[in-house]
């Protein structure tokens, strides 16, 4: 499982993927829309269903991010 960037209209949006070898071919399978990258360091990112979230890869984890997350 990791994280995948991809950049539209100058904004970098995320998604968990998971790797998947099928016939000699790598696939990825989208697990999770995390939406636009706030502070890719951070874990955080903003989606219309969740609003601002934080995320954590090694836990998969999500959890609402909390105002003191944003300032430092």
């Amino acid at each position: 499982m990791f994280i995948a960037y991809s950049t539209k209209n100058g904004k970098v949006y995320a998604r968990v993927v998971q790797s998947k070898w099928k016939n000699g071919t790598s696939r990825q399978i989208v697990l999770r829309n995390l939406g636009l990258v706030i502070d890719k360091e951070k874990g955080i990112y903003r989606n219309r269903k969740e609003g601002l979230i934080c995320y954590n890869l090694e836990k998969n984890e999500i959890h609402p991010c909390e105002p003191m997350t944003l300032e430092g």
